[in-house]
């Protein structure tokens, strides 16, 4: 007895060894479609784009405010991923999410990344949605003392008069197209 119950402690706490990955954010409000989307990296300034990624794929789900009011919402499909929140008129779609104090290499000091996604959802026969097509740019500046973003050189406090090693402010941009895979 006392054997068995040492074997169903083990294996229980076998479990809190196993690190879950934590399931894709949901996106408020009425869900319009869910799109495939492939984007192509555009020329651009930034010294440190050729380290960034010359494609984009991910599968993205639209969803618009339950009131009528003109909040979106596009949440890519995938764990640690970030809303992109903004707004709509029409089918034009202009969302986002910012990333402040992250690092790119090549910068000697902390970044704020913030990535836009704007364009037009395009409508097939019958009024439903079919496609997107727009871009998408990854906004990248200095981080100032303050936490806020600054234009320019890098105020760091550890970085003196040498700015943060990298042209900033700048952006990478992407041409964005997808394809409906899924509406309600």
């Amino acid at each position: 007895m006392r054997k068995a119950l040492l074997v169903a402690c083990a294996l229980a706490s076998a479990g809190c060894e196993v690190y879950a990955v934590p399931a894709a954010l949901v996106c408020p409000g009425q869900r319009q479609a869910t799109f495939s989307f492939r984007g192509v990296q555009q020329a651009n300034a930034c010294s440190f784009a050729s380290q960034a990624s010359p494609s984009v794929n991910f599968v993205g789900t639209l969803a618009y405010a339950t009131d009528g009011g003109s909040d979106a919402c596009l949440s890519q499909n995938q764990p640690h991923a970030r809303l992109n929140l903004g707004t709509h008129t029409g089918d034009s779609i202009a969302v986002g999410s910012v990333d402040v104090g992250g690092a790119v290499s090549g910068c000697s000091c902390p970044v704020t990344i913030a990535q836009r996604i704007e364009g037009d959802v395009l409508r097939g026969d019958g009024g439903s949605y079919v496609a997107f097509d727009g871009g998408l740019f990854t906004d990248v500046s200095a981080l100032s003392v303050d936490g806020g973003s600054a234009s320019g050189t890098c105020p760091c406090g550890s970085i003196v008069d040498g700015g943060c090693s990298c042209e900033l402010p700048c952006t990478i941009p992407y041409e964005l197209s997808a394809q409906v895979v899924d509406s309600p």
